[in-house]
């Protein structure tokens, strides 16, 4: 009995693009019971907690995005030397992930944000969906004066990323893209209720809390004393040395598993339905009973209904009230800072400053 499978080529840059494509691919293994193969130099063990038991890893340089010296300090040379070994994509590295991808019998390659699985899926005949809300162009554009290679890698990305099948922008997106298909946010699906979370993290009362993590880079976290300035908000840090609870922060170190999923990603079952079916349809017709479109329900906006209403009005309280512990440099928020000046330009980004 054959399998359906689906390639995955997955940015490794922070945790965010392994987070969201372990969503979509979790919700595609539910719909279709497909084979997962992984094409990602992020950690295995990260896909472990969505992925458990249904998927391949293939250690695989697919993108480059920053080289970093921490969570807010950018190498742009290391950066621009990357990207020099990167790109133009060769065609002997394009031919043997093709041959990876064909042997696997993947039938569909979704790429988060890399532009080499668009590549390869055009090589290997099989159709390629991005799923992004950022392009690196849109990044690498506020260091051009500097670093002005950049611009060259940027249009060879950009080249790959018009021609992939499906091009879906999650919101929020930085830079939308006329024509692109405009979907809600993704992320894992949450495993414990509100009331148990904050029981177990040992948060009481019901006031809010705020998640602060550096995407698995290390950072000298010097705000923590401002933030236990803050009156009734816990925040729940991630990146110290130590973990431990300390007022009204729960700090953990990288070495605690902490699964820090924001909603479900039932809405992303009409999209998927879509996709599953033409696995099912370039694989075995066993998988004829993998829900359509039609039949899968679509939720969120699809469906008039705004799923992050209760979200974003917390958002708006917590950004409309003094909080004097919680502030950005001016020079941040107006991207005087090289090289962060894209922050500006960053959509709704709820940020207070004195």
């Amino acid at each position: 009995m054959t399998v359906a499978s689906i390639a995955a080529f997955v940015s490794p840059h922070g945790f965010g693009h392994a987070a969201r494509a372990a969503a979509v691919l979790a919700e595609a293994h539910r719909l279709s019971e497909c084979r997962v193969h992984l094409f990602t130099t992020a950690p295995r063990w990260f896909f472990e907690e969505s992925l458990t038991g249904i998927f391949d890893y293939h250690d695989v340089v697919v993108d480059v995005g920053f080289r970093q010296r921490s969570a807010l300090d950018i190498d742009a040379p290391a950066t621009v030397a990357a990207l020099g070994a990167h790109l133009p994509f060769g065609d002997a590295l394009v031919d043997r992930l093709a041959a990876r991808v064909v042997e696997a019998g993947c039938s569909a390659i979704l790429c988060d944000v890399s532009a080499l699985g668009i590549a390869v899926a055009e090589r290997a005949g099989v159709p390629s969906v991005l799923v992004e809300n950022f392009r690196w162009s849109w990044l690498y554009a506020p260091l051009l004066t500097e670093h002005p290679s950049l611009g060259a890698f940027s249009a060879e990305i950009d080249h790959w990323i018009a021609r992939a099948d499906r091009h879906l922008q999650a919101r929020p997106v930085c830079e939308r893209v006329e024509g692109r298909e405009l979907i809600d946010p993704i992320s894992r699906g949450r495993r414990l209720g509100r009331a148990e979370a904050r029981a177990k993290l040992g948060i009481d009362g019901d006031g809010p809390v705020v998640v602060v993590t550096m995407g698995g880079y290390g950072e000298d976290l010097l705000f923590l004393d401002g933030l236990r300035a803050i009156p009734e908000t816990t925040f729940v840090v991630t990146g110290v040395e130590r973990s431990e609870k300390r007022d009204d922060l729960r700090l953990f170190d990288n070495n605690t598993p902490l699964f820090v999923p924001s909603r479900r990603t039932e809405w992303i079952r009409a999209p998927l339905g879509r996709l599953s079916q033409r696995v099912v349809d370039r694989t075995t017709a066993r998988a004829a009973r993998v829900p359509t479109a039609a039949s899968c329900g679509g939720r969120g906006r699809e469906s008039g209904r705004d799923p992050h209403g209760r979200r974003a009005a917390g958002l708006r309280r917590l950004r409309s009230t003094p909080r004097p512990g919680l502030h950005h440099r001016r020079a941040y928020i107006s991207g005087s800072v090289t090289p962060i000046a894209w922050t500006a330009r960053s959509p709704r980004m709820p940020m207070t400053s004195r």
